[in-house]
């Protein structure tokens, strides 16, 4: 029930806050937040060194960020590819 509690509350999060730069703010916080979490079950619970996931997350951002400035793409249709470039370099 809680749970279901906070991504409601999450979901209104963009209804609420009006202005552009604290909704960017916010959207960063819960980005990092949840690369933090995976670090944190990865590296602190399982005492596992692993940079992978730090790696995927960078060439997603990497490659979306670099469609959109280099190559004019539209950030609706970057993104979809800064999630599969990693996806495609797994192996």
């Amino acid at each position: 029930m809680s749970l279901l509690l906070l991504v409601a509350g999450l979901a209104l999060v963009p209804l609420a806050v009006r202005d552009s730069f604290f909704l960017n703010a916010a959207i960063h916080v819960f980005l990092l937040g949840t690369a933090a979490l995976g670090w944190n079950l990865i590296g602190g619970y399982a005492g596992q060194l692993s940079f992978g996931h730090a790696v995927f997350f960078g060439v997603g951002a990497y490659t979306s960020s670099v469609l959109l400035t280099r190559h004019g793409v539209w950030p609706w249709w970057a993104a979809p590819w800064g999630r599969r470039w990693p996806w495609g370099c797994r192996w």
